[in-house]
């Protein structure tokens, strides 16, 4: 990150009062931490305002940009959308005293020299909200949108599931402060800062099931008689016009990165018995196939997905996770895929992840994927199905939680995006 400084000393203004007033009273010059700046496209930094001089009583000031396309302010916090430049000025309410900073945005195709020439995640700070799925299956689908009571919120491609739970979080209460807005209920709750893209996602699965324990099995809803366990994800499917085809991808000797930090907030064992007695959390990509133009069904296979492919973050009763390959089957809401899942040894550690403690995970998932769809083959997969339509376009992220465990994690910093 570039970026350069310019200290200036305070200078006493003496034309900016008249004659007989105290020129301690009033706000006579500001300065900022940054004259100019160098910020990516979905990064964040603040701005501070230092005021001068230190007596004066109506110290308030105020944030505004020339540019809200290219870069917003928000209390001093840069939110940049797009490259360009824009010029953010502080100034004093009482008596106009400003000073500004020149933001330069550059986008992720500088930064990554990304394949897509972007990120394949869009809305990468949850600003229009979540598409809320029903909590059974019987049938599945959209009952709200958590769109922060922002009525007018349009072309929102985050979605939420909430599986099996007997708490509608379509019933949850809505708090605001600034840019952080926190959906709760009787066992969830979700809080985004969507000038941050910062998220964190809470689940008291302990409380799902005590419920189904407690409650008589004629006085639950039969949607969710056939209940799994617990769950909280956010989903996306990939702009049709960022979907990563791996060969392509491959041919230039390139590499999909899947990126995030994690923190741990909560981790707590309140009830045995439960399932298989674990608290597992997990990243995945669905990889699909995807027909070029003129290819038929009968040789290349229809447009379908065909595999999971999982970064797992935590899993409670491992230090680490091992390789796991399987096919996804023998359960309610199975999808009878394969699911490839790497060892989180090299890129979390080999020791239990602590609460507390902020992990960075980055990595080149391409020729992991590549033996996957090997070993897909090797389990059976149809043999019209071929590597070169192979192609990563949706995701998802969050608690899956077979066991009486009450659980937290916040994640920055998400990203799919590829480098070659």
């Amino acid at each position: 990150m570039r970026k350069t400084s310019l200290f200036i000393l305070p200078i006493i203004a003496m034309s900016l009062v008249s004659c007989g007033e105290d020129i301690t009273d009033k706000v006579n010059q500001i300065i900022l931490n940054e004259t100019s700046y160098e910020i990516y496209y979905e990064d964040s930094f603040k701005l501070e305002a230092t005021v001068y001089p230190e007596t004066a009583v109506n110290k308030n000031i105020k944030w505004e940009t020339n540019n809200p396309e290219i870069c917003n302010v928000s209390g001093g916090t840069l939110i940049p959308y797009k490259a360009g430049e824009a010029i953010i000025t502080c100034s004093s309410v009482e008596t106009g005293v400003s000073s500004s900073c020149v933001v330069t945005v550059t986008d992720k195709t500088t930064r990554y020299l990304t394949y897509t020439n972007d990120s394949a995640i869009a809305d990468a700070r949850y600003s229009k909200g979540f598409m809320l799925k029903t909590n059974h299956m019987s049938p599945a689908g959209v009952t709200k949108i958590l769109d922060y009571g922002n009525e007018n919120v349009d072309g929102t491609i985050w979605q939420m599931a909430q599986w099996w739970s007997p708490y509608d979080f379509a019933n949850a209460t809505l708090s605001k402060n600034g840019s952080v807005s926190k959906y709760e209920n009787e066992n969830r709750s979700l809080i985004v800062d969507t000038s941050t893209g910062k998220i964190s996602m809470n689940l008291d699965a302990s409380k799902e099931y005590q419920y189904f324990e407690d409650t008589p099995e004629d006085q639950i809803d039969p949607r969710l008689a056939k209940r799994a366990w617990p769950h909280f994800l956010i989903e996306q499917n990939f702009n049709k016009d960022l979907w990563i085809n791996l060969a392509d991808l491959q041919s230039v000797s390139g590499e999909l990165h899947v990126k995030f930090d994690v923190t741990i907030d909560k981790m707590n064992k309140i009830k045995d018995g439960c399932a298989n007695n674990c608290a597992q959390l997990l990243f995945y990509l669905s990889i699909g196939n995807v027909k070029k133009e003129g290819q038929s069904d009968e040789e290349y296979g229809p447009n379908n997905a065909v595999m999971w492919f999982g970064v797992p973050i935590f899993d409670s009763r491992y230090d680490y996770t091992e390789l796991y390959a399987q096919y996804d089957s023998g359960h309610t809401g199975a999808t009878n895929r394969l699911i490839y899942s790497l060892s989180s040894k090299d890129y979390m550690g080999n020791k239990k992840p602590e609460v507390g403690k902020k992990y960075s995970v980055d990595i080149n998932v391409l020729p992991y994927i590549s033996d996957a769809f090997l070993l897909a083959i090797q389990k059976g997969l149809p043999s019209y199905f071929h590597w070169e339509n192979m192609t990563a376009n949706y995701l998802n992220l969050g608690w899956e939680i077979p066991g009486g465990f009450d659980v937290g994690a916040t994640f920055e910093n998400l990203d799919v995006y590829c480098v070659y």
